[in-house]
Order: C-alpha cells, then structure tokens, then sequence
C-alpha cells in the first residue's frame, strides 16, 4: 500500500473488492474512502460538475449501507472525489481495512 499523507486514513480498494455507489440509479465503483470522502470511477461521460451536492447510498462488500450526502469536490482522470457531509464512522473505516487484509491482501503474500 502506498504511503498514506492525508489528513484521514484512505482504504484503496483492489478491482474485484469495491463497494458500490448507488446515486439517482446509476452506480459506481468506490476506488477508495475515508471518514470525510469517497473517490469513485465514474467514466469520462459521467454527469457531474464540481460544488453539486450528491445524494446515494454506498453499498459495502459485507452488505452494510450507509447514505452518502456529499459534494463534488474534484472530478479529475474517469474519476470523483466527494467530500461526505456526515463522516463514515471509523470504525467502518478499520473494519474494511482489516476486510481486505483478511479477504484480499493475505492470498498474495
């Protein structure tokens, strides 16, 4: 894993083990989150212009849910940064970590 120089803790997801983001039903694929932001793969068509409020909901590989309300902070590379108005709790933060550790990163060590 790349070093981490954030203010909050980022989970980079591998292909293969990403959420989802569901927003006015389309979905995306979560490249990475923290307490504060979700990066998504969106493509280069995809509708959506820095400063507007986002309302979706971002399923998790366990099946866990949790509303998304954010705004586009950077749309940049196919790809989204959302600035989350309500925090990703923490410890949804350390379980998906200790997720990929256990699901993903030990069956190539």
């Amino acid at each position: 894993m790349p070093e981490q120089r954030r203010e909050f803790f980022r989970v980079e997801y591998p292909s293969g083990y990403r959420p989802r983001l569901t927003i006015k039903g389309e979905t995306f694929d979560v490249l990475d989150i923290s307490e504060c932001g979700i990066r998504c793969l969106v493509g280069d068509d995809a509708n959506f212009a820095v400063g507007t409020q986002i309302n979706g909901i971002v399923r998790f590989t366990d099946g866990e849910e949790l509303v998304c309300i954010g705004t586009v902070l950077r749309i940049e590379f196919g790809t989204v940064a959302l600035h989350q108005e309500e925090p990703i709790p923490l410890a949804k933060i350390r379980s998906e970590h200790l997720n990929l550790i256990r699901n993903f990163y030990s069956k190539y060590n």
